[in-house]
């Protein structure tokens, strides 16, 4: 008589394992939840749908409309950011493979008969999901970075940029110098001010006025565009300094061109981290109150000169050339 039990243990180890396989499979859930207007910035969101049944998984978070609500994924959790007027979905998203048990069946060189043998293998489930929908509207107007957020240094460009929390808004900014008294309106229209950072600007005050479609206006606060100037060296050519050209400037070490003559009111007043100034033979009048407010200045001139006479005039330290 024919034995067939070789032929029928694997098969039956088969068919049992895809059994195994259904009941393991995970049905496809959805957790709706409505979320109001009362969800803050930085609330934390979390996925409902459970991994206990399998062996390897990730979860991962998607938003419908990124202008409306955006996410900081963090495993099952996620963080609300950048909330915005309108309606979008979250949807937090659970996948992942359950290990599968296989058959086979192999030659045994040591007892000369074919045997059984277990193996495994990971089979992709369907995925979970869970939808939060967000409504964001009817919020006043506010800034949701603040005050603004600035970047500058030396020769780079300057930037200064607001965020709100709604979307179809105007935008007016304005700035003053440090020697000017009242504020200017710039050209920029958008939610970001940028230009050349130079030391002219240092010390430059800047804010922005925001309104929404209801005529409703904030003011951000206001913030100070700092540049790196360590040394300011001018172009030759340069004949004349005027009138508080560079009060307030942060640069460290001041080089004047040959070929200057005048040097105006309050052209450096309150550089206070101005330290050393090179002034050539060619000026022929400063002005007394050209350095007010500075003080440890060191000046390097030639004997007899008209730099040497503002130097020892003032208490200033001299090198001579």
């Amino acid at each position: 008589m024919k034995n067939t039990n070789r032929r029928i243990m694997p098969q039956a180890l088969f068919v049992g394992g895809m059994l195994f396989l259904l009941l393991m499979l995970p049905c496809t859930t959805f957790a709706d939840n409505e979320m109001s207007i009362q969800i803050n910035e930085n609330q934390t969101l979390y996925n409902p749908c459970s991994a206990d049944n399998l062996s390897l998984y990730a979860y991962s978070w998607t938003t419908s409309d990124s202008t409306v609500v955006s996410v900081e994924p963090n495993g099952r959790y996620c963080t609300i950011r950048g909330l915005r007027s309108g309606k979008a979905t979250v949807s937090g998203i659970l996948s992942g493979s359950v290990r599968v048990p296989n058959t086979g069946t192999k030659w045994n060189i040591n007892t000369k008969r074919w045997e059984s043998y277990v193996y495994y293998t990971y089979t992709t489930v369907p995925d979970q999901t869970c939808l939060y929908q967000i409504s964001v509207g009817g919020t006043a107007l506010s800034f949701v970075n603040h005050p603004i957020n600035t970047q500058a240094a030396s020769g780079d460009r300057y930037t200064f940029v607001v965020d709100v929390n709604k979307r179809d808004v105007t935008y007016a900014w304005y700035y003053k110098l440090p020697a000017e008294s009242g504020y200017t309106r710039a050209e920029a229209t958008g939610s970001t001010l940028a230009g050349m950072a130079n030391a002219r600007l240092d010390g430059m005050t800047v804010y922005c006025e925001v309104t929404d479609s209801d005529q409703i206006t904030i003011q951000s606060k206001k913030a100070k565009l700092t540049v790196s100037c360590p040394e300011l060296v001018f172009p030759s050519g340069t004949i004349k300094i005027d009138v508080e050209a560079f009060a307030g400037c942060g640069f460290e070490k001041l080089v004047l061109p040959d070929g200057l003559k005048r040097i105006g009111s309050r052209a450096f007043r309150n550089c206070t981290a101005l330290a050393y100034v090179s002034i050539p033979a060619s000026v022929e009048s400063i002005a007394a109150d050209a350095f007010e407010g500075c003080t440890g200045i060191c000046i390097e001139c030639d004997r007899g000169t008209v730099g040497d006479s503002f130097a020892q005039a003032h208490g200033f330290g001299i090198v001579y050339r």
